[in-house]
Order: C-alpha cells, then structure tokens, then sequence
C-alpha cells in the first residue's frame, strides 16, 4: 500500500526582470519570455579578461538596438521592428531610414523588416 503527505515546498520563481541597458522593468509571465541573459566567462586573450566572469541582461528592445542591423532572421514568423519616434527627428533623418529599411529588404537581410512609426500627441 502507498501513503502520500502533503508538504509545502519553497521554490525561487522567475517574476520580474530589469533591462542592464535601458533599466525597464519587466514583469507578466509572456513579457518575461521575450527577455535575455548573457553569461559566460571569458577564455585566453578576452577582451573582457581571461578567467572574468561576464553576465548582462538585456529587453528584447534592447537586444534588436544592440544586433538586430546584423543578426540574421530565419522568416518563419520573426518580424524585426525597428521603432522611430517621429517626433525625434527630421524629414530627412526620416527619409534616410526609409532608405535603409528598403535596401535591407531588397538586399535579403531580413526576410520581413517592419517600421514602426510613432508619433506622440
């Protein structure tokens, strides 16, 4: 015959995160899946110092400033927004983007590359 118990048990669960980066605090179960942590420890000749131990942890936002101009998109649904306040800069900085979105999309760089414009009121 088996006899089972009731214990309660403390365990560490995962509910906020703070970008290294930009300091945005993030909490709600599906955000928090779309956050990054880097860690490793550097080996010989590292920039960041052999045997150092190196963590960062980075928003999905900050993560696309960092690499997404040359990360590369495999197209199965992963859009790459790259998010302009319109506000912030001027028709010709405007331009020049739109300029570049299209090269890139031309180019074969990102398989779908949105621009997501923002003006503020």
């Amino acid at each position: 015959m088996i006899f089972y118990k009731k214990e309660k048990v403390e365990q560490k669960i995962f509910y906020k995160f703070i970008c290294d980066k930009c300091g945005n605090e993030i909490i709600g179960e599906v955000e928090l899946q779309e956050t990054f942590s880097i860690n490793f420890i550097g080996g010989y000749s590292s920039v960041f110092g052999d045997g150092n131990e190196i963590s960062c942890d980075l928003c999905q936002d900050c993560l696309q400033e960092l690499i997404g101009s040359f990360c590369k998109c495999n197209g199965e649904g992963n859009v790459i927004y790259n998010k302009v306040e319109v506000n912030e800069i001027s028709e010709e900085k405007f331009s020049e983007i739109i300029n570049d979105v299209v090269e890139q999309v031309e180019d074969g760089k990102h398989p779908e590359l949105i621009l997501d414009c923002t003006k503020n009121k």
